[in-house]
Formats: structure tokens, sequence, C-alpha cells
């Protein structure tokens, strides 16, 4: 007598197949064992730095300070301030009383005028 020899159809051992393969991976995935895009992401993300704030349009830095003779009507003195600005520009600034700046401050330019900030 002949045994009779059941065989499984092919589509249904290689559905197995592929579904206990996906466990397997799923429960590597959750253990931790395969690490997920989340886990990388966060771990290699660095610290946030503070924004710095965008440069003042008329803020800048006092680099010379001279005091000059002008011959207007009748001679007077004058200071000339020289100020580099914070977008690397440079102006001239012209007034009757001696500043109360010094070469080095940081300063706003205000109406004609450099005003030291604090």
């Amino acid at each position: 007598m002949q045994a009779d020899i059941v065989r499984s159809h092919p589509l249904f051992v290689g559905a197995a197949l592929t579904v206990i393969l996906c466990c397997l991976i799923a429960a590597a995935a959750i253990t931790g064992v395969i690490p997920s895009a989340i886990s990388q992401k966060t771990a290699a993300q660095p610290a946030r730095a503070p924004q710095a704030l965008p440069p003042c349009a008329n803020c800048g830095t006092v680099e010379a300070i001279r005091q000059v003779q002008v011959d207007r009507p009748q001679k007077s003195t004058a200071w000339r301030i020289a100020v580099r600005m914070d977008d690397e520009s440079h102006r001239a600034l012209s007034q009757a009383e001696p500043p109360a700046l010094a070469v080095g401050d940081k300063v706003r330019i205000a109406d004609g005028r450099a005003v030291a900030l604090k």
C-alpha cells in the first residue's frame, strides 16, 4: 500500500514564510535590536543654539575721534567721529561739542549723532 502524502501548495508556504519574517522584523524593531528612524533622528539631533539677533541697521563701533578746525563764517572747533557700522560700512559724523564717547564704544546713529549703547 502506498501512503497518501499531502503536500501544501507553494504559494501557501511562501505566504507563511513571509508572515513569519515580517513578525520577526517587527519584534526586532520594537525591542530595539533594529533602531528605528525616529530613535536615530533624536539621537543625532544637536542641541539648538539660540538664534542671533539680526544686526542693528544704525549701530556700530567708534573707530576714531578727531578734533578738526572749521572755517565757516568764523573759526570754530568740531569733532569728527568715524564709525564702523555692524554691516561693515563706514560713516563719519561731525558735532560741535566734544563727544562723551571713546574709541571702541558701541553706538547707535540717531538724528545724525552717535549715541552710546548701554
